[in-house]
């Protein structure tokens, strides 16, 4: 597979309940949160990747190949988290989420992981509200919502 590049003006979540209609998470033009890739840490996985914030924008850059010894994808992620300076406002009564951006080729393969929840019975290492990313513009940026 070859290297796929997302890039990020903005993340939203779209709120019935805000004036607005929306409450804007990060936006890359100006990031309260502090960001950092992750590369496959499974069995040997050969995943790399990177995320920077450059000219406003976010830009999510790698490449997903196979873990060997399990014949099967591996991960890349970009991801944040809250922390006593930088914390997310509460967006519970909101009804979307919603990302701005473009990818530098049609891709299927983006997911997004929201929150700290988790399913009851579930996995230590699974938590968040999980959703494929489809749709993704590759000619202009476009809002994604979910």
């Amino acid at each position: 597979m070859k290297s796929n590049t997302l890039t990020v003006l903005s993340l939203l979540v779209v709120c019935a309940a805000a004036e607005d209609n929306s409450i804007i998470l990060e936006s890359f033009e100006t990031p309260h949160h502090t960001w950092e890739e992750m590369n496959d840490p499974v069995m040997g996985g050969k995943s790399t990747g990177t995320f920077t914030i450059e000219g406003g924008l976010g830009k999510f850059q790698g490449e997903v190949v196979d873990v060997p010894f399990l014949h099967a994808p591996g991960f890349i992620q970009a991801r944040t988290s809250t922390s006593e300076r930088n914390f997310f406002p509460d967006v519970s009564k909101c009804t979307a989420l919603q990302i701005i951006a473009k990818s530098n080729t049609e891709y299927e393969g983006y997911r997004i992981s929201f929150g700290k929840a988790r399913a009851p019975g579930g996995k230590f290492y699974a938590s968040g509200y999980k959703a494929d990313l489809k749709n993704v513009s590759t000619d202009d940026f476009e809002a994604v919502t979910i």
